[in-house]
């Protein structure tokens, strides 16, 4: 997996739901979906099990959401 961490984005949450197990970590900021897949094929092999549910809760750039507070 190549280095994807990028300044300014925050980090997204990825829950997974494998074949009897369920998975939860963060991904940098900047991360793709096909960095997303890889990471989840490796999960998979490690574990064992195929991914049956998937959901990513996105960080916000800061350059998109701008502090108004």
């Amino acid at each position: 997996m190549r280095d994807i961490s990028v300044v300014g984005l925050s980090p997204s949450r990825v829950t997974a739901v494998l074949e009897g197990s369920l998975l939860s970590f963060m991904l940098p900021g900047g991360t793709t979906f096909e960095d997303l897949a890889d990471r989840l094929d490796h999960i998979g092999d490690r574990i064992g099990g195929r991914v049956v549910a998937l959901k990513v809760k996105f960080g916000s750039s800061p350059e998109i959401w701008p502090n108004t507070g």
